[in-house]
């Protein structure tokens, strides 16, 4: 059965029928191995980055820590005996005001 609708021979041939198919399959093969290669360049060009992020992000990590790293160890804490009375709060020389309270409003009519 050929795709040719009329009556009579087909006027291009028996194999006339599947030339469509075989260009419409040559694009979809070309266009497969191209979108292919486009997804593989993107996924090797996200790897890179990611690479080079995590390589800048910790050299960044190793210079901090050298600059932040403290020069003497910690001492140990010194006990609340060992240390001298704190001064006494000196006294306000105004004593402070209260607020100010306002009247109450009479409501509009």
């Amino acid at each position: 059965m050929t795709w040719w609708p009329f009556p009579g021979p087909d006027p291009f041939g028996p194999a006339a029928s599947h030339v469509g198919s075989a260009i419409l399959g040559g694009l979809g093969v070309v266009f497969g191995l191209v979108a292919g290669t486009f997804v593989l360049v993107a996924l090797v060009a996200f790897l890179i980055l990611l690479v080079r992020f995590l390589i800048a992000g910790t050299r960044a990590a190793d210079l901090y820590v050298a600059r932040h790293r403290d020069a003497e160890p910690p001492t140990a804490p010194e006990s609340p005996a060992a240390r001298p009375p704190a001064p006494a709060p000196a006294p306000d020389a105004a004593p402070a005001r209260a607020p100010r309270t306002r009247a109450p409003r009479a409501p509009r009519t």
